[in-house]
């Protein structure tokens, strides 16, 4: 597996933020920023509701990483759990 890209993104909690598109990505890794205390974390073919409750929660003093493989149809989306803006940083391997 070899990286293709970093990135990083920010997200409030007015809506969900799309940050890795499974079309063109195979797999990704993310993480919460350190300026961040949470964020959600959702992987959908669509955008969810926004009173979805179908996401994971990655805290700065538990889990602040995650990383796995994506289909084709996957969309992952973050967004915020409170009126702070939140940052994620991450990584991309392309198909």
């Amino acid at each position: 597996m070899a990286v293709t890209n970093t990135f990083s993104a920010t997200a409030d909690n007015t809506e969900w933020v799309e940050v890795v598109d499974g079309s063109t990505i195979a797999s990704f890794g993310v993480e919460v920023d350190p300026t961040s205390t949470s964020v959600f974390l959702a992987v959908s073919q669509d955008v969810p509701d926004d009173d979805s409750d179908d996401y994971l929660v990655l805290q700065r003093e538990r889990d602040t990483s995650i990383s796995f493989s994506l289909n084709a149809t996957d969309k992952v989306y973050v967004r915020a759990p409170s009126s702070t803006v939140v940052k994620v940083r991450g990584y991309q391997v392309t198909r």
